[in-house]
């Protein structure tokens, strides 16, 4: 009988330690501080997606920096240095604002409202709807994570379930960084997001934090669905990404 009690607790033990380790794959994994509730893969793409945005939002707070200073040293009539000037005129360009005549406050008002960063949810959020948590064949062979395209024949992939009349292709990126670096460029340039930056502009005006979940308002021109906004939204509320912002 003692042995039978002996061969009875050690199975608990063992099927003990087997639930563990099945737990440990599907545990609540905590991200920068924060819970949520993902499979180790899942947090894993989540972690590389935010470290990534991360370095790119700070490089942009460089140039916003830097262009802030100038818009004031402007706006209280001081002269520019020719460096000051060049260094602009590269921005302008890297931003698609086609006048370089920084005499005129319409050229800062419209580098002001794209050289600004986007929050750390709306970027995870949509990486995830688009690329279902980095596992679809675009994200997998082509890096491309956001869904983006190009019309240039070779220039990316070619979905299976393209319409026979479409010439777009899903484009290839050589690695995560520059998914990340290309999306909030097109995001921060692209006409059909101008009620996004204007959203994120009168933010910033108003002193309050970005709010990706309010932010993904302007994203209507990036998905047919008409659900698309919610969808992002959702998934910001339910992961609770808006906790990285």
């Amino acid at each position: 009988m003692k042995r039978n009690y002996q061969l009875l607790f050690l199975s608990f033990i063992l099927w003990g330690g087997a639930l563990f380790c099945f737990a440990q794959d599907f545990k609540m994994v905590g991200i920068a501080g924060y819970s949520t509730n993902l499979s180790s893969d899942k947090a894993q793409f989540v972690h590389s997606i935010i470290t990534v945005t991360k370095h790119i939002n700070l490089q942009i707070y460089k140039k916003q920096s830097r262009l802030i200073k100038l818009n004031q040293a402007f706006l209280k009539g001081q002269q520019l240095s020719r460096a000051d000037r060049e260094w602009l005129e590269n921005l302008a360009k890297y931003y698609y604002v086609n006048t370089s005549d920084f005499s005129k406050r319409a050229v800062f008002r419209v580098l002001r409202r794209r050289v600004d960063v986007l929050p750390i949810s709306l970027v995870v959020a949509q990486a995830v709807y688009e690329s279902d948590w980095g596992q679809s064949r675009f994200a997998k062979v082509g890096n491309n994570y956001f869904g983006l395209r190009c019309y240039t024949k070779g220039c990316g992939l070619v979905p299976a379930q393209r319409p026979k009349e479409a010439v777009f292709e899903v484009k290839q990126f050589p690695n995560m960084t520059a998914a990340v670096q290309y999306y909030i460029h097109t995001l921060n340039t692209f006409k059909h997001y101008k009620k996004l930056r204007d959203l994120r502009y009168e933010q910033r005006m108003a002193g309050e934090p970005l709010d990706g979940t309010l932010l993904a308002a302007g994203l209507e021109a990036y998905a047919q669905q008409d659900y698309y906004i919610k969808a992002i939204q959702s998934i910001i509320k339910q992961y609770e990404f808006y906790r990285y912002d």
